[in-house]
């Protein structure tokens, strides 16, 4: 694949590849070329000076097939007043293997207009004779590859500050947005980025979100770490050669016709990028490969970053058996909920304790306990409405949060909720129940008084050995007054 020279003052290393152009040609091994996935146009000539293969956007060029243009002598393409400096150049290219520096002349468009065009060749030395690998960029082509180098540099600037600031929180669309930026410059039409740890691939970003995994799916693979990894980029041209998946349907329905991935780091762990390109894509350029990776690790250190801290925020927040939240976090909840004075109702808290807990951990070990605790939980996020808050403060003691309690049969469907959903689970044969007891906030009361009176409302409740929900003054609710908490 062409790589193309964005900066005519720095001239690369030039190296004369081992290859066998004829060869080349003969196998049919210059498919890539023929490609529209970069905005050159490719012409390979032999050692008679026969065009012997045309590639890239040829009939946009010069308004011929390529059969109609392998037809042609290649002097038939330059404006007579630039022939001389043409030949020139190409005697000198022919006397010397290797990477030649751009020229530019004039050559014969669609529509017989003179195009200002940019040649770069580079020159194979066999046994017949010497092979010239031309590739044609007009002018104007070159002047918006150099504007888009330079847009995708802006990018990074501006992902780089945004990535600094970045918190799990809002990583997701500080991702997104600039893997939106980056599609819109080079006219993709998707970008994901994976990374592989102990074995196992998994997609860590994409945009648009259509792209995004359905539940249970895997994020496919289209080659081997060991073949990415020892390339600078890898490029299907043709979808219908890659395995069946998800993926592939999902970019055919689209229209997708060229994939590229770029490997991002030989570390651990291993990731890459690769980007989805629907019609045409001669706005993609392999020599911005340096950039986009630059971008994508960037952003990959950043999501990497964010779910640390995720981590590390979820234990110091999370109760680690049943992913409920855990006491520290609960007490700042509450605080919260007691404080807020923006709903319409009153706070009310459930606390429940469980019965006969003890013996199924004397029965049937802790395994099978820590297994129960589970199940209750799942009950429990299944009885309670969205904006209540779950937390497990001990063994087997849970709080139920219940902010804007406005009616009283709001509580009882809680209630009978909770007692139905914990009825279900199965106990391995112990008589395992749970009591609850309720307490409503009171205008300047502490969360700390709050959780006492329904701690010793559960044990009233446990002493009487039902699993009704015992209230204060002698069963009574207490009376709600909307609008405001008491």
């Amino acid at each position: 694949m062409q790589i193309s020279d964005h900066n005519a003052d720095e001239a690369p290393t030039a190296v004369a590849p081992r290859i066998d152009p004829g060869l080349l040609v003969s196998e049919g091994r210059f498919a890539e070329l023929a490609a529209d996935h970069n905005p050159d146009t490719q012409l390979v000539v032999d050692p008679a000076g026969n065009i012997r293969f045309v590639g890239g956007n040829i009939e946009t060029l010069v308004g011929l097939s390529r059969e109609e243009a392998m037809a042609m002598s290649i002097w038939e393409y330059v404006h007579p007043e630039d022939f001389e400096s043409a030949a020139g150049a190409f005697n000198e290219a022919t006397r010397t293997t290797g990477y030649h520096l751009p020229t530019a002349f004039r050559i014969r468009g669609a529509g017989d207009e003179w195009i200002e065009a940019e040649i770069t060749g580079t020159t194979f030395d066999c046994l017949e004779g010497v092979w010239l690998v031309i590739a044609i960029r007009r002018v104007r082509d070159r002047d918006e590859v150099i504007h888009r180098r330079k847009r995708i540099e802006t990018l990074i600037r501006e992902a780089s500050t945004a990535c600094a600031a970045a918190t799990w929180l809002d990583v997701d669309n500080v991702v997104a947005n600039v893997l939106e930026g980056l599609v819109e410059i080079v006219d993709g039409t998707a970008i994901s980025m994976g990374w592989e740890t102990d074995g196992v691939l998994s997609m860590g970003a994409v945009w648009p979100g259509r792209y995004s995994l359905p539940v249970g799916a895997s994020y496919d693979r289209l080659w081997s770490r060991e073949d990415l990894a020892s390339s600078l980029l890898k490029v299907c041209l043709d979808l219908n050669e890659l395995p069946n998946s998800w993926l592939r349907d999902r970019m055919l329905a689209d229209g997708v016709r060229a994939v590229i991935e770029i490997p991002l780091s030989d570390e651990s762990p291993w990731g890459f990028a690769r980007i989805a390109f629907r019609g045409s894509a001669q706005k993609w350029d392999d020599a911005n490969v340096d950039l986009v990776k630059v971008l994508a690790t960037t952003l990959m250190s950043t999501i990497w970053r964010c779910i640390a801290e995720r981590n590390l925020q979820a234990q110091a927040t999370t109760d680690a058996l049943t992913g409920l939240m855990n006491r520290s976090e609960l007490y700042r909840t509450l605080d919260e909920f007691m404080s807020d004075r923006r709903g319409s109702g009153r706070v009310a808290v459930f606390y429940g304790d469980l019965d006969n807990f003890k013996l199924v951990n004397d029965l049937h070990g802790h395994d099978k306990g820590d297994d129960l605790l589970i199940a209750v939980a799942d009950a429990l996020r299944s009885s309670v409405r969205a904006i209540d808050v779950i937390a497990r403060i001990g063994g087997d003691e849970f709080i139920i949060l219940c902010p804007d309690i406005d009616e009283l049969n709001q509580l009882d469907h809680i209630r009978r909720r909770i007692v139905d959903s914990v009825g279900k689970i199965d106990t391995y044969g112990v008589p395992v129940g749970m009591s609850l007891g309720m307490a409503l906030a009171e205008v300047g009361e502490s969360s700390n008084d709050l959780l006492k009176r329904a701690d010793a409302l559960m044990y009233g409740n446990k002493r009487a050995s039902s699993t009704r929900v015992l209230f204060e003054e002698h069963g009574r609710v207490p009376e709600l007054v909307r609008g405001h908490r008491r």
